[in-house]
């Protein structure tokens, strides 16, 4: 085959010549167009096809006009604003192949990158090669530097934390900008905005009851290391395990015993050691066992420093577990 031949590039040509090199090159179909996805370096890209009349309007095995290559970062509010406008500047003055632009999808600063080549006289496989190449090139050049961008101060952080807590519960409430700080440091892993982000969606104040949204964040918040977390999933999967699902008490069984072990003593203490006892009844020895072990060996993604229980020392790893799980 001669790389050099120019031909007429479609999505199925596209996505062939993506496997080629190397790289995944997966067609999606949507009613009336498909596009390709594929990654480089653990980062999903995608790219999408322009019939000649400027519409995405492009089956599988139709020429195209034009090849965009696509992708980007959601939730990006760990950063200063400031910051992601000076990368977008340096990157689009340094770098004229693609363009990098700032967006907002409702969570968060985002930042999109494309590039765009006319195909509509046909390609050749060498220059296809060639563009794809660069495109992941310079995308993980923008991703080097966006991981280098320092992220908000956790002392900032914090007092956003504070500033959510004050609007939640304070005499001048307000409650949709303590759910607008919620979320900002919830998407920057914060496990004290996210368990209280999880919190306002069980009781539905303020936004929609979704107890699925409540868990999501719960557990975000437990990954965290955060003891009010496993206290609110071990109270939501004790109940929902009623029905006899052994599995759900399982892990309602594992985060009682974790909070357990690691709430301050007083009333959330008491109502985990209360859960505690009823399981221990409740479960097949062995079962129980289980729970206890998966107590004994979880152990936080990252262990947050400033956590809701103020809990004047908090263990590391699992090892503080061995008091009072036996």
């Amino acid at each position: 085959m001669n790389t050099d031949t120019i031909g007429p590039l479609t999505p199925r040509i596209v996505a062939e010549n993506l496997r080629e090199m190397g790289y995944q090159g997966k067609l999606h179909f949507c009613e009336n167009y498909c596009y390709v996805q594929t990654a480089t370096n653990g980062l999903t890209l995608f790219i999408y096809f322009i019939n000649p009349d400027g519409d995405l309007d492009v089956k599988e095995d139709e020429v195209c006009g034009a090849v965009r290559f696509y992708g980007g970062w959601d939730r990006l509010s760990r950063f200063d604003a400031r910051h992601l406008t000076d990368l977008l500047d340096w990157f689009n003055r340094e770098h004229r192949f693609c363009k990098v632009y700032r967006s907002d999808n409702g969570d968060g600063p985002c930042l999109r990158v494309e590039a765009e080549w006319m195909t509509l006289d046909g390609i050749s496989v060498r220059s296809f090669h060639r563009m794809a190449h660069c495109f992941f090139d310079l995308y993980q050049v923008l991703r080097n530097r966006l991981d280098e961008l320092p992220s908000i101060a956790s002392e900032t952080i914090r007092q956003r934390h504070n500033e959510a807590v004050r609007c939640a519960h304070g005499p001048a409430a307000d409650e949709a900008h303590a759910i607008e700080l919620y979320r900002a440091n919830a998407d920057v892993g914060y496990a004290g905005s996210q368990n209280n982000l999880g919190d306002l969606y069980e009781r539905g104040k303020g936004v929609t009851q979704n107890l699925a949204y409540a868990v999501y964040w719960y557990t975000r918040a437990a990954e965290r290391g955060e003891p009010t977390a496993y206290l609110s999933l071990a109270e939501i999967l004790y109940v929902a395990g009623r029905n006899g699902d052994t599995a759900i008490w399982l892990d309602a069984g594992k985060y009682a015993l974790l909070a357990s072990a690691y709430l301050p003593e007083g009333h959330n203490k008491s109502t985990a050691q209360r859960i505690v006892e009823k399981l221990e009844t409740l479960l097949p020895e062995d079962a129980w066992a289980c729970a206890v072990e998966l107590a004994k060996t979880f152990s936080p993604l990252f262990q947050e420093t400033a956590i809701l229980s103020d809990t004047p020392t908090l263990p590391a790893s699992s090892e503080g577990l061995s008091i009072g799980l036996h």
